[in-house]
């Protein structure tokens, strides 16, 4: 699993906590069950992070950094999914063994400003992109299971650092459900 992070000057703070927490994070067993032939960290017990935050003292556009996330984000889960689609592929599968369901995300973004509307705004301008702005872990659970989220955004000023890392926890930890919800997604992406 890789997690894209990326904060204006309001979200920094909390986004700093994010990669410190990242680091030590391991995603639940049923986040593990990947085809194996994707050589990526979370098989190791460990997220790759790469983030995009401001330095100290630096004031910064939130657009400009929900772009540079964002397009990461699209980046590795399209190379993931070529990926699983050539695996798939490659077993020779009976058409009856093909769900039809979204290939599963590896990559997540991670958006933090001052209250979280602004990112949001933002992403969901970017093509593939699916975000929600989060207050409470209830809501990072079903965005997953439900809208396949695959960018959190959170507000500093909002949920604060304990908060917001138990956000980000619910978040990565939830799996979409698919089902009567890939439906929902699939109308959802012809708006883009």
């Amino acid at each position: 699993m890789t997690c894209i992070i990326g904060s204006d000057h309001a979200g920094r703070n909390l986004a700093n906590e994010i990669v410190e927490f990242l680091a030590e994070f391991e995603p639940k067993e049923a986040d593990l069950k990947i085809d194996s032939s994707l050589q990526i960290d979370s098989l190791q017990n460990k997220i790759k992070i790469i983030k995009f935050i401001p330095e100290s003292g630096l004031k910064v556009d939130y657009p400009d950094f929900a772009k540079l996330v964002c397009e990461e984000v699209k980046k590795r889960n399209l190379e993931s999914s070529k990926i699983q689609s050539q695996n798939t592929e490659s077993k020779n599968l009976d058409s009856a063994d093909l769900s039809g369901e979204s290939p599963k995300l590896n990559a997540f973004g991670i958006l933090v400003c001052g209250s979280g509307i602004g990112m949001e705004i933002s992403a969901n301008k970017c093509s593939g992109i699916r975000a929600a702005n989060c207050v409470n872990e209830y809501m990072a659970k079903y965005a997953r299971r439900h809208n396949n989220a695959n960018v959190l955004c959170l507000g500093e000023r909002i949920v604060g650092v304990g908060l917001g890392l138990d956000i980000v926890e619910a978040f990565l930890n939830a799996e979409f459900e698919g089902g009567r919800h890939e439906i929902r997604v699939d109308k959802i992406n012809l708006l883009d």
